[in-house]
């Protein structure tokens, strides 16, 4: 399973475009060095969890699990989206409540980390995957990350597991 160093990189993918908005922010105010530090922080974030995935799937044992239910997962996406887009609202960067923003995010990384929500990550999506919430045969329920797209739920699929509840799919069918 991941450690959590694993986990800090998934929750953070999670909460980079949080950072381009800022940087978009930050632009439009010319304040250029603080924008270009933002914007780095994404393909940086791309390149590690890129990083995280590709040695889970090589490294971790791999299990077989036969799905009797599957379901699109990235539902609950809406409120991270709106999170994305909160530094657009304001008028000037440096009217943005620092005081106030910088602990929302780190609670709000901390509970991406912890409780099972960093696979909605538009950085993995960019990387070619997709979250589904799969029913094992025994009914525990799992996210499943997957490079292709679910067609039927009963098929047999090859999985290494990165946390409790979740699972990457180790090679495309």
């Amino acid at each position: 399973m991941l450690s959590w160093f694993g986990r800090f990189i998934l929750a953070a993918t999670a909460l980079a475009p949080i950072a381009l908005a800022y940087a978009w922010a930050a632009l439009l105010q010319e304040k250029y060095y603080i924008a270009g530090a933002l914007a780095a922080a994404g393909p940086m974030l791309l390149v590690l969890c890129h990083i995280v995935v590709t040695s889970a799937r090589k490294g971790y044992e791999r299990i077989t699990i036969t799905p009797s239910a599957a379901e699109a997962a990235d539902r609950e996406s809406v409120a991270l989206i709106v999170l994305y887009l909160i530094p657009l609202f304001t008028y000037k960067f440096g009217d943005l409540q620092w005081a106030v923003i910088i602990p929302c995010i780190f609670v709000l990384g901390i509970v991406v980390s912890t409780g099972y929500n960093f696979y909605f990550s538009p950085l993995l999506g960019m990387l070619g995957w997709h979250s589904y919430k799969i029913t094992d045969q025994v009914g525990i329920t799992y996210v499943l990350m997957s490079k292709r797209e679910l067609r039927s739920a009963l098929k047999p699929v090859d999985v290494v597991q990165l946390t409790e509840y979740l699972l990457l799919e180790v090679e495309e069918q």
